[in-house]
C-alpha cells in the first residue's frame, strides 16, 4: 500500500515536471512568434499613460521610422499650392523633406527655369530622393535647417516645413530663425506647416504643439495669413520683413 502510494507520488511528479517543461517550451514558441507584437503593445501602454516624456518619445521613434509619409495623405497639396502661390523660376527650400514628396511637386510649379532645394538630416531619405530626382530641377541636401547650410545667403524665394518645427528647442528654434533670415530674399516667404493643438487621432503629445498664434509670437517676420490645409492642419504664411512694432499711438 505505501509503496503504492509512493508509486503515486512519484508518477505525480513526474507529470508536473513533464507540464512545465511543456509550458516552458510553449512560452520561447510564443515570444519568438509574437515578440515584435508584444514591444509594439508595449510602446502603446506607454502612450496611453500619464508620463508625457514617454508619450513623446514614443512619438519621435515612430517619426523617425515613417518619415513624414504618415502626414502626406491628410494634407491638401492642392491648398497648400494656392496659399504659397509659387511662380515660374523661383528657388524654394523644403526644410525637412523626408521622402521628398512636396519637393516632387514644388519642382512641377517653378517648371525648370526655378530650382527646389530638398533638405534632410536623414541619409536614408536623402539618398533614395536623389535617385529619383537625378537631372531634374531638385537638388538634394543633407542637412540640418536648425543649423548653416552650404545654400548661398539671400537667395531663397520660398522656405517651406511642414510638421517639423514643433519638434525643435529652444535652440534649434534660435538657430532655425537665423539661418531661414540668412537664406530668405527680402519680401520672401516662409510657409510652416503644423498639426493643430488640440486632441487629433494621431500626432505628437499636444505639449509640444504650437498653436498659430504660438507660431506667431515665435517667428520675428510678418504674419500674412493662417489657412486650413487639412482636416488637422494648419499653413501660416510669413513675409521677411520685420515685424512692425506697436506703439501707444498706434
Amino acid at each position: 500500500m505505501i509503496k503504492g502510494r509512493r508509486r503515486g507520488k512519484t508518477q505525480h511528479c513526474l507529470d508536473y515536471k513533464i507540464d512545465v517543461v511543456i509550458f516552458a517550451i510553449l512560452l520561447i514558441l510564443i515570444s519568438a512568434r509574437y515578440g515584435d507584437r508584444e514591444i509594439y503593445v508595449g510602446e502603446k501602454a506607454k502612450m496611453c499613460g500619464n508620463d508625457e516624456t514617454s508619450k513623446s518619445e514614443t512619438y519621435e521613434k515612430e517619426r523617425h521610422h515613417h518619415g513624414r509619409k504618415s502626414t502626406e495623405r491628410f494634407l491638401n497639396k492642392e491648398l497648400i499650392l494656392k496659399a504659397i502661390n509659387i511662380l515660374a523660376g523661383q528657388t524654394i527650400l523644403d526644410a525637412g523633406c523626408g521622402n521628398g514628396y512636396m519637393s516632387k511637386v514644388f519642382s512641377k510649379e517653378v517648371t525648370e527655369s526655378g530650382k527646389v532645394y530638398a533638405l534632410d538630416p536623414k541619409t536614408e531619405f536623402i539618398e533614395v530622393l536623389r535617385k529619383e530626382t537625378q537631372g531634374t530641377n531638385i537638388e538634394t541636401i543633407e542637412g540640418d535647417i536648425t543649423k548653416p547650410t552650404q545654400i548661398n545667403q539671400s537667395s531663397v524665394d520660398l522656405i517651406y516645413l511642414s510638421a517639423v518645427i514643433h519638434r525643435f528647442s529652444k535652440q534649434e528654434m534660435q538657430g532655425f530663425l537665423r539661418e531661414a533670415k540668412r537664406l530668405l530674399k527680402p519680401n520672401a516667404v516662409l510657409a510652416i506647416v503644423e498639426i493643430e493643438k488640440k486632441e487629433t487621432p494621431f500626432g505628437p503629445p499636444l505639449n509640444i504643439r504650437l498653436s498659430p498664434e504660438d507660431l506667431k509670437d515665435i517667428v520675428p517676420l510678418v504674419l500674412l495669413n493662417t489657412i486650413q490645409v487639412g482636416e488637422h492642419f494648419y499653413i501660416q504664411i510669413f513675409k521677411n520683413k520685420k515685424k512692425r512694432k506697436l506703439t501707444k499711438h498706434s
